[in-house]
């Protein structure tokens, strides 16, 4: 008898330990948290970071056939104000001048680079932090840059 008393005894304060633990991990998380939440509102360092851009252009799908589009008759019917010729030629002149940074009038006053890992970073943070990378130096040898078009259904990209 008293070899099952033990060893449920145990296994009893062992889970009622780990329950207490886990209860006093959240509570301290919780604690912890809210006084974060408390210095970020009265310091201000709160990291206020732009939202990100909003598709605001848009073409009509036009379709040839079932599952294929009309580019060239949606890009002629687009109502963004650059022409997709225009547009490519915009784009090679960022990708001449490092993306914008050794010419940063290239880049829109609003430019945002927006990427899964990194971002949305307004575009001095983004001139500042790409102008950084020596890319060059990184991937010496030729880009190899090719095959630029205009997106039928989002003509401004």
């Amino acid at each position: 008898m008293l070899g099952k008393i033990i060893p449920t005894a145990g296994h009893l304060y062992c889970t009622l330990a780990l329950y207490l633990a886990s209860l006093l991990i959240e509570l301290i998380d919780f604690l912890i948290r809210k006084l974060v939440t408390i210095v970020t509102a009265v310091t201000g360092i709160e990291n206020k970071k732009p939202k990100p851009w909003i598709q605001t252009f848009s073409t009509e799908p036009v379709w040839t056939e079932k599952n294929f589009l009309d580019e060239q008759s949606m890009l002629d019917r687009s109502d963004f104000p650059i022409k997709h010729a225009d547009l490519v030629e915009k784009c090679k002149a960022v990708l001449r001048t490092q993306f914008g940074c050794e010419k940063p009038e290239l880049l829109a006053e609003d430019f945002l680079f927006i990427f899964p890992v990194v971002g949305p970073l307004p575009k001095e943070e983004f001139i500042e932090a790409f102008s950084s990378f020596k890319v060059e130096e990184a991937f010496p040898g030729s880009a190899n840059f090719f095959g630029f078009n205009v997106d039928p259904m989002e003509p401004n990209r």
